[in-house]
């Protein structure tokens, strides 16, 4: 439930959601809608 911006790659992205499950659900985030 992180707003992730458009500008950061999706490698970079996934690490800190990989490295914080808040919601319980690690998937990487689709670069058309940012969750």
């Amino acid at each position: 439930m992180v707003p992730i911006p458009r500008t950061v790659p999706l490698t970079q992205t996934m690490v800190p959601i990989t490295h914080t499950p808040k919601n319980g659900t690690i998937k990487p985030a689709p670069m058309g809608k940012p969750r």
